[in-house]
């Protein structure tokens, strides 16, 4: 039983957040954690990042804010006030993100506006130059 403090056979507990800092993760979409913490913005309420995803090849983080932004940081982010490339489209609040499975494109999902955005990943090396274009439906080859 996990609620009486006993843990499954093989699991280990974890006893503070310390035990976490260095742990290699397959993906990565918390927007807290020592790896990510200069995603937030100063003054954030807490509750102004509303999504993140690491790319697979773990050279950069996508973040979803509630200013209608998505944003592009080199990965591990832990240093405050990072310097991200922001990307403007959507009409409200970036519920969520995550990369393709080959990190050549970026899906953002609007709230209010309910937009789906396909981004193409830009760029290779280095991390810093890497970025974003939107992909209109016609350019993905979709028929209007």
């Amino acid at each position: 039983d996990l609620f009486s403090g006993e843990v499954a056979k093989g699991c280990k507990r974890l006893q503070n957040r310390f035990d976490n800092r260095d742990r290699e993760w397959a993906s990565y979409t918390c927007v807290l954690g020592f790896h990510v913490f200069g995603v937030w913005p100063d003054g954030s309420d807490g509750t102004d990042i509303n999504s993140l995803c690491r790319s697979h090849n773990e050279r950069v983080v996508a973040v979803a804010d509630d200013f209608c932004k998505v944003h592009l940081f080199q990965y591990p982010c832990a240093k405050p006030k990072a310097p991200s490339h922001v990307y403007i489209g959507h009409g409200s609040h970036v519920t969520n993100v995550r990369f393709t499975h080959d990190d050549g494109h970026l899906i953002s999902m609007g709230g209010k506006d309910t937009s789906i955005f396909q981004w193409r990943v830009l760029g290779g090396s280095p991390p810093a130059s890497r970025s974003f274009s939107s992909v209109s439906s016609y350019e993905a080859g979709s028929s209007t």
